[in-house]
C-alpha cells in the first residue's frame, strides 16, 4: 500500500470505508491504538473497542456487538514494516 487514506472505516456502509490493502499502525497522541474500526487524522478521532481491566473486548448488553468508544486527539497512521504483517 503506498497511500494511506487521512479517514478510514472497516464498516463497509461507512462513507470513509476503503478497502485497504496492508498493515496499518495507528496512533493518538503518539501511542499504538488496538482494536481500531475507524479513524480520521483530519477530524482527530480514532473509534476503538472499549476494553475491561484485563484488556478484553467488552460487549453491549445483549452480546450483539462490540462497545466502541471514540477517543479525540493528534492521529497519526503510518504504514507498518515489520516482518509480522
Amino acid at each position: 500500500m503506498t497511500h494511506i487514506p487521512r479517514a478510514h472505516s472497516v464498516d463497509a456502509a461507512d462513507p470513509v470505508y476503503q478497502a485497504l490493502v496492508g498493515r496499518i499502525d495507528i496512533m493518538l497522541d503518539g501511542k499504538l491504538q488496538q482494536h481500531v474500526t475507524a479513524y480520521d487524522m483530519d477530524a482527530g478521532y480514532v473509534v476503538r473497542a472499549v476494553l475491561d481491566d484485563e484488556g478484553r473486548m467488552q460487549a453491549n448488553a445483549e452480546r450483539d456487538a462490540l462497545l466502541v468508544e471514540q477517543v479525540t486527539g493528534r492521529v497519526e497512521v503510518r504504514q507498518r514494516h515489520s516482518a509480522a504483517n
